[in-house]
């Protein structure tokens, strides 16, 4: 691994908790969740619109692995080759935490988030749903590309529903206003779409890219965790 590499990969753990090729595997099990909804929606128009959806997520992702973590591995839904990745990463880090905090990303997160700030972006989501029967399916699948056991889907998903009840109301925004630092900021680009937030994280998240392509780079990488809207 070259000197660049090891310090993409430890600005990476500081942040995310996460190497660049973890980060790599995380959201291709996020691209196995959105493909498996687009696969299975029935109705035409909302097939389609979930088909522009997963191309414009998977062209944000790609840009955030390519300009923040220089890595240039392209996603992919094989299983054999997730898995066979995993063993390799298992291989090289002694601690088991990144496939628990992976899984648990999975599992709270839900596609069909606005990818940008235009009305557009607002219409080709509307009324994209999450099919909860195949969305548990491909959760278990990922549990065992990961090699953790399949109860934790249902650990994280009750823990996260409790996490959830009890910032629910105002006392999330008592939270923020007695917060401070990047991960509000982060939380407040995710629930309300601010312009000028997301322009102060584009240059952590997506430097390099301007305009649209940068705005759908910064939702794509902050929808793609617990904090993501409605997740």
């Amino acid at each position: 691994m070259s000197q660049e590499q090891q310090t993409q990969d430890t600005n990476v753990n500081s942040v995310f908790g996460l190497t660049a090729e973890q980060t790599w595997l995380l959201y291709c099990c996020q691209y196995t969740i959105i493909f498996q909804q687009y696969h299975a929606e029935s109705n035409s128009d909302k097939k389609e619109r979930k088909k522009l959806w997963m191309e414009k997520w998977v062209k944000a992702t790609n840009n955030t692995l390519v300009n923040e973590f220089r890595f240039n591995d392209e996603l992919t839904i094989v299983n054999s080759s997730l898995s066979k990745r995993r063993q390799e990463i298992q291989r090289s880090t002694p601690s088991t935490a990144w496939k628990y905090l992976i899984l648990l990303e999975s599992v709270v997160f839900r596609p069909y988030f606005a990818l940008g700030i235009e009305k557009e972006d607002a219409k080709l989501v509307k009324r994209l749903i999450v099919n909860k029967d195949q969305h548990r399916k491909t959760l278990e699948n990922i549990a065992e590309i990961l090699g953790v056991d399949k109860s934790y889907i249902e650990k994280f998903s009750k823990s996260h529903k409790e996490a959830l009840k009890r910032l629910g109301g105002d006392r999330v925004w008592k939270i923020i206003a007695f917060s401070a630092g990047a991960a509000i900021l982060t939380v407040i680009a995710v629930l309300t779409f601010q312009p000028a937030i997301i322009a102060i994280l584009a240059p952590i998240l997506a430097p390099g890219l301007h305009g649209a392509a940068a705005t759908a780079a910064v939702l794509a990488a902050l929808g793609g965790g617990s904090i993501a809207a409605g997740g």
